[in-house]
This record gives C-alpha cells, sequence and structure tokens, in this order.
C-alpha cells in the first residue's frame, strides 16, 4: 500500500512533473560550480531589483497596502526564524538561541 503522504514520486504516477530543461535560478543536484553560484546571485539580484521599485511606488501611492505587504513579509521571517529554531533546537547548545526563535 502506497503512503499519502510519501516523499518520493512514483516512476509510473501520471501527476510527476518531468522537467527536461536546466532551470536558471534553482540549482542542479551535485557539488555547486561557480557558474551556479553566480547564476543564483544574479538571479536574487534581479527579484531584488524588480521588488524595491515596485515597494518603493507602492509606499508613495497607497501607503495602506505597503504597510500591509511589508507586514506580511515580516510575519514570514518570524515564521523561518521560528521554523529553523524549532527544528534545530535538538542541536542548539545554549537555550538562549532557542529562548530567541
Amino acid at each position: 500500500m502506497r503512503a499519502i503522504f510519501s516523499t518520493h514520486a512514483v516512476e509510473d504516477d501520471p501527476r510527476k512533473i518531468r522537467s527536461t530543461g536546466e532551470s536558471l535560478c534553482r540549482p542542479q543536484a551535485g557539488p555547486v560550480s561557480e557558474a551556479a553560484s553566480w547564476r543564483r546571485y544574479a538571479c536574487m539580484l534581479g527579484f531584488a531589483a524588480l521588488v524595491l521599485p515596485v515597494l518603493f511606488w507602492t509606499s508613495r501611492e497607497n501607503y495602506l497596502l505597503f504597510h500591509g505587504i511589508v507586514e506580511l513579509l515580516g510575519v514570514a521571517v518570524a515564521w523561518g526564524v521560528f521554523l529553523l529554531v524549532w527544528n534545530a533546537r535538538r542541536f542548539i547548545a545554549h537555550d538562549a538561541f532557542a529562548f530567541l526563535g
């Protein structure tokens, strides 16, 4: 019997997504080459170059929308820190880090 929450895709599963091309932002499996590192850095820089002017424009046009977006981003960062510390709690030597998380 197949598990409902399986992390491995079954080969004959029609819902499995097959990709033949190489993604520009997602690193491939294996050792990270210098080109892949620069490609990832350029992708993040390009994303920031698109998002920051849009956020600046939104802050000038509709402050309430801007504040809501920034507030949601803050909540996402807080959840990320919490999940990181929660999953690493067995490996943390000092309880202060767990308290901050």
